[in-house]
């Protein structure tokens, strides 16, 4: 067998049929996301087969569109920032199309990283694997009583490798769910559940982020957005609003690593600013009580006053809080 010629080889995800930006392309031309998934394919082997510099000479979108047989598929790729169109600037010259970020997905750099990125997340995966069947389950007496007396003594300390990685693949099941494209190896999720992040609060969080990034948020031409609903997963039916909508908030749902430093500092902003509330507080005389963890000011939280910023922000992770305690109260 001879030599493949990186030509003939273009990215394609096993993933790509449920990817938020494909389901919204099917809701926008009206196909199943299947069909999506062969137009891009033939969109993606035409650019690597003619397109020079990553344009298309003299390519539209109607032209696109007869190519792959669906009306309306270069709008909606386009849409979802799969393409660029370029009109003919003046007489004389031809209009184009371009593929952003091509260079991430199309060339034979891209190949090598794809496959390299493969390998180690299969590596990563068969070690985990093998950690959990190595964990040794029976230890000697006395060992049992060492663990016991330091799990006693270090609550704070490191969650082993074993337990973290279940958390994180449970993590990352729940952010699967609404339509993240994310898995248990990511840094992000790691980080979030060292932090105590719990699944809930990182789904509700993504939920919020897409609700405001679509631009649904107190908007009239919107439905009222059930954010719980929407952050366990629900479809478009037991939200109550069209396909069109659902797809919109999908396609809007944030990175893990955006997901991740928006979580991670607010609660950083929170303790800190929280923390100088308190400082202040106490310098004044004014009583404190303890809130998630973190002193605050009995009087700027109770009374009629304008919140501080660290009030502000704990106000909001307790309000996640209350989200999270109401829809397990619902599953009840």
């Amino acid at each position: 067998m001879g030599k493949r010629d990186d030509d003939d080889w273009i990215k394609l995800r096993t993933s790509l049929e449920d990817h938020p930006k494909v389901v919204g392309m099917a809701a926008l031309v009206g196909v199943d996301p299947l069909h999506v998934v062969g137009a891009l394919a033939a969109t993606w082997s035409t650019f690597k087969k003619h397109a020079v510099d990553n344009r298309l000479v003299g390519y539209t979108p109607q032209a696109l569109n007869t190519k792959v047989k669906m009306p309306g598929f270069a709008e909606a790729m386009a849409a979802f920032d799969w393409l660029t169109v370029e009109p003919a600037e003046s007489p004389g010259t031809l209009p184009a199309l371009s593929l952003p970020r091509a260079e991430n997905h199309n060339t034979a750099e891209a190949r090598r990283r794809a496959v390299d990125k493969a390998r180690k997340r299969a590596g990563r995966e068969a070690g985990a694997e093998r950690a959990a069947v190595n964990a040794t389950p029976v230890a000697s007496p006395a060992a049992a009583g060492e663990s016991a007396a330091a799990a006693e003594g270090g609550a704070g300390a490191n969650k082993s490798g074993v337990i973290q990685l279940a958390e994180a693949t449970t993590a990352a099941n729940r952010l699967r769910a609404i339509g993240m494209n994310v898995h248990a190896g990511m840094p992000a999720i790691t980080r979030m559940v060292s932090a105590g992040v719990t699944p809930d609060q990182m789904a509700l969080t993504a939920a919020e982020m897409a609700i405001r990034a679509a631009g649904a948020e107190n908007n009239p031409n919107w439905p009222a957005i059930p954010i719980d609903l929407f952050a366990r997963g629900a479809s478009a039916a037991q939200m109550r609003i069209t396909d069109k909508f659902y797809c919109m908030l999908r396609a809007a749902l944030p990175k893990v690593n955006h997901l991740s430093a928006t979580i991670l500092g607010r609660m950083q902003d929170a303790a800190a600013a929280a923390a100088a509330d308190a400082i202040a507080a106490t310098a004044s005389g004014e009583a404190v009580e303890t809130g998630t963890g973190i002193m605050l000011s009995r009087g700027t939280r109770r009374q009629g006053t304008q919140p501080s910023r660290g009030i502000q922000a704990m106000n909001a992770l307790d309000e996640l809080r209350d989200r999270v305690s109401a829809g397990k109260r619902r599953e009840d």
